[in-house]
């Protein structure tokens, strides 16, 4: 009796015999991929791939946030970092960028800083994490 292997060839979508005793193979089913089936895999991945930047993203906006927040605040050294540090896990935890702004609005009032420029530096901490994680850095 013949060991037989199952592989499917990495350069072909179908599934192939590999019999030991004969040295042969021979397909035994073809699984073609449709063309739905490889737009499907591509828009998951597009999807992963989304997903993965806008937590990167965030998480980096969120950072730098903190550090311009910690400096409005007056803090400096490990306060600073603890701050920021508390914005990104804090967002972590299923905090959207509304409850972010919602903290820091909160932690800023007594400094005068108004809703409209803490979503400003929010945009624009976020344009620059995106550039800074396009750039590979």
């Amino acid at each position: 009796m013949a060991n037989i292997d199952l592989r499917q060839r990495p350069d072909a979508n179908c599934l192939y015999v590999l019999d030991d005793a004969n040295g042969g193979s021979h397909a035994i089913g073809i699984t073609a991929m449709t063309t739905f089936d490889k737009r499907e895999q591509g828009f998951e991945a597009k999807f992963i791939h989304d997903e993965e930047l806008r937590f990167k993203a965030t998480a980096r906006c969120n950072k730098m946030l903190g550090s311009w927040v910690a400096v409005q605040l007056g803090l400096t050294g490990d306060a600073a970092t603890a701050y920021a540090n508390e914005l990104v896990t804090v967002n972590l935890e299923g905090q959207n960028s509304d409850d972010t702004l919602h903290k820091v609005s909160k932690d800023l009032a007594s400094k005068g800083i108004s809703d409209q420029q803490i979503a400003r530096r929010m945009d624009e901490f976020l344009h620059i994490a995106l550039a800074q994680i396009e750039a590979g850095n």
